[in-house]
């Protein structure tokens, strides 16, 4: 969802998506089924920090942590964050109840799930 906050969805944001795929399911996502998702949450008006809090209420700590590791992957994409996705990145670990510690602490963990 937070790849879609800007409206637009790049070949480097597909690529991030796929490999966070990768990671929590343990298989590959082909591109029509990130299609088929994608357009589900953009007609249904999904946001990212609304389905968090929605959401996160039922999740453990190691849930809410790999959600933020799948989030940050998708936002920084394109290189570097952006004002707004440090804002929702910032919104959605207060969301989650994570401490700074533990959310620097995922970041690093989500930069090693690129390399596998």
């Amino acid at each position: 969802l937070v790849v879609l906050e800007d409206g637009v969805i790049t070949e480097n944001e597909i690529s991030a998506l796929q490999t966070v795929a990768l990671n929590l399911l343990d298989r590959p996502v082909d591109r029509e089924e990130l299609g088929e998702l994608c357009a589900i949450a953009i007609d249904n008006k999904i946001q990212a920090r609304n389905y968090v809090i929605s959401v996160s209420r039922r999740w453990n700590k190691t849930q809410r942590t790999i959600a933020l590791q799948a989030m940050f992957l998708g936002a920084s994409a394109e290189g570097q964050l952006g004002a707004r996705q440090i804002k929702l990145l910032s919104s959605l670990r207060e969301i989650l109840d994570l401490t700074e510690q533990e959310y620097e602490m995922a970041i690093e963990e989500a930069l090693e799930w690129e390399t596998v």
